[in-house]
């Protein structure tokens, strides 16, 4: 298609106008947008109405623009990017096409394309273009390297394992992820990242808990509570219990405490 017949039929579920690069962050959310739509286009250098406005851009503009994309983007963008001479004024074309290893995240969000706009996919939509797009169940997706997992919790957690089960597991944090099946080919999954990752947020930002305290349908208090996801039931539980009140009262030597 050429880029009159892209200007002439105006913005839509598969294309975006841009006036400049200064733009960026709403330019890399379309683009997720698109990869896990139908794909699409984004002129830069063109205004909300189609009027070619033209931008000043160079070969290492474009660089910089291709490896910010691929930085927010997770898994990363690489789109197909021309510049394009219309007139005398050079016009952007960024062109992606819907993924097969979709959802797309852009900036730790995923957003989907509707009509004209971006807009944020919620947990169920992720899980279930999860599954639809992969023959594999969630867990099990390969996600990183296994230098995102905290090998410390592994060991800890081997320790507690060989006491509470009484019996001997292997003193290799490496080999016990494997016999667990959460990592395989030193690379480790997303059930990996949740249990012993560094930063289980940075690959999978929407896995925490978020709690709050509501006193005649009013919330006084909010908080997300991130981590693995047993320092989330941990920290989760203490905070949850802070945030009741109870009543203490002394039955001969001994202090006793009640919940609400």
């Amino acid at each position: 298609m050429s880029i009159y017949k892209i200007v002439r039929k105006g913005e839509g579920q598969r294309i975006e106008f841009k006036k400049s690069l200064s733009e960026i962050r709403e330019i890399i959310e379309t683009l997720c947008a698109f990869s896990n739509t139908k794909g699409g286009i984004i002129l830069v250098g063109v205004d909300d109405s189609g009027r070619i406005i033209g931008i000043d851009i160079g070969r290492i503009s474009i660089e910089k623009l291709v490896l910010r994309i691929a930085r927010e983007t997770n898994p990363k963008i690489y789109p197909d990017i021309e510049v394009i001479n219309i007139d005398g004024k050079k016009v952007l074309k960024i062109s992606v096409e819907e993924r097969f290893d979709k959802p797309v995240f852009a900036f730790g969000v995923a957003y989907k394309r509707v009509g004209r706009s971006n807009v944020k996919m919620d947990r169920d939509e992720i899980f279930r273009m999860f599954r639809e797009s992969r023959e594999i169940s969630f867990e099990d997706m390969e996600i990183c390297g296994l230098e995102e997992i905290d090998f410390e919790k592994v060991e800890k957690f081997i320790v507690k394992a060989m006491k509470i089960r009484r019996t001997k597991l292997p003193l290799n944090p490496k080999t016990v992820l494997e016999n667990l099946g959460v990592v395989r080919d030193n690379t480790a999954k997303i059930s990996a990242i949740l249990l012993f990752g560094k930063n289980p947020q940075k690959y999978i930002p929407y896995a925490f808990i978020k709690i709050g305290k509501f006193v005649s349908n009013k919330i006084i208090y909010e908080k997300e509570v991130k981590g693995d996801i047993i320092e989330q039931i941990e920290k989760t539980y203490a905070e949850i219990l802070s945030l009741i009140k109870k009543e203490i009262f002394i039955e001969g030597l001994r202090r006793k405490e009640i919940y609400e």
